[in-house]
């Protein structure tokens, strides 16, 4: 029996390995960093609204009020100074969202007047831990809010099993690739063996 019979089922596996080495590596990823951290959509919504807060103050000659709110960057405001000739300046409700879904909520600091920005946090509800903090998206975000990887200090068991185990599985699964590959190359491409 020549060694290319026995070795088959490694050719076989190897096969199967590379599309499920390329799965582990790809959503490995994207769940260790959460594709986009929900840290940085929150400092790039700050810096989009803002921006459309300009634009609102050049086009009307004010901010929109804290009784009117973030959703006059949106729809025609229906209380307070309502502006002439209103055009909306965010092309959709995403614009003014927070990632859990929820309108930002717009105060202006009592003494410089600038704009703030405010997010519940995930919890949607006033005060929280992790992240559920609330959020003042004028201030550096909160180590605790970052560090948080639970879903507000409520996290299953089976949650925090599935993460941990997905940590501890993603190496051991390339090792076994590179092996795979270094025993097919060793015996097939160097002709080790006729």
């Amino acid at each position: 029996m020549k060694y290319t019979q026995l070795l088959a089922p490694i050719i076989s596996i190897r096969k199967l390995l590379y599309p499920l080495a390329f799965l582990v590596f790809i959503v490995g990823n994207l769940h260790a960093t959460g594709y986009c951290p929900i840290e940085k959509k929150l400092k790039n919504n700050q810096l989009r609204i803002l921006f459309l807060l300009k634009e609102y103050a050049i086009a009307y000659g004010q901010f929109p009020s804290e009784e009117q709110g973030l959703i006059a960057l949106y729809e025609k405001p229906t209380v307070g100074d309502i502006p002439q000739n209103y055009k909306p300046l965010a092309r959709g409700k995403y614009a003014i969202t927070d990632p859990w879904g929820e309108l930002y909520i717009l105060k202006y600091d009592t003494v410089t007047e600038e704009p703030r920005i405010l997010t519940y946090g995930m919890d949607k509800q006033p005060g929280g831990i992790g992240k559920c903090l609330d959020l003042d998206l004028s201030k550096p975000i909160p180590q605790e809010f970052i560090d948080d990887e639970t879903k507000c200090g409520k996290e299953t068991v089976w949650e925090m099993l599935g993460r941990y185990a997905w940590k501890a599985i993603r190496i051991p699964l390339l090792m076994l690739l590179f092996l795979i590959e270094l025993v097919y190359h060793i015996i097939f491409e160097t002709k080790l063996f006729p």
